[in-house]
């Protein structure tokens, strides 16, 4: 399972995504397969309210920015639907957002 226990290695290629330093990394595991991982950062403390989620298929090797329709929504969190996959619910400083198609 892609989780950040893997001695931190997938956490350190998340935060290389966003090309900045962020403090706030949100790294979340998919329910239903080994590979799928999430990404969410936060960097309104660097004056950054840019939307930073992504989405890898791979275990942490590439990553697919999916926070493309959201324009200055700082992303604390996200997780997938407790049964469907495709469901997925962000968490913003604003509100909840949720994409039925996986972002």
């Amino acid at each position: 399972m892609a989780t950040i226990t893997e001695g931190g290695a997938l956490k350190a290629q998340a935060e290389n995504l966003a090309g900045s330093e962020f403090r706030d990394v949100n790294l979340a595991s998919s329910r239903f397969d080994d590979v799928t991982v999430y990404a969410t950062f936060d960097g309104h403390r660097q004056n950054d309210f840019g939307t930073y989620v992504f989405a890898s298929s791979d275990a942490g090797q590439t990553w697919k920015s999916i926070g493309a329709n959201l324009k200055d929504e700082v992303a604390r969190t996200i997780t997938e639907d407790l049964k469907n996959p495709d469901v997925l619910y962000l968490g913003t400083e604003t509100g909840l957002f949720v994409t039925v198609d996986r972002g």
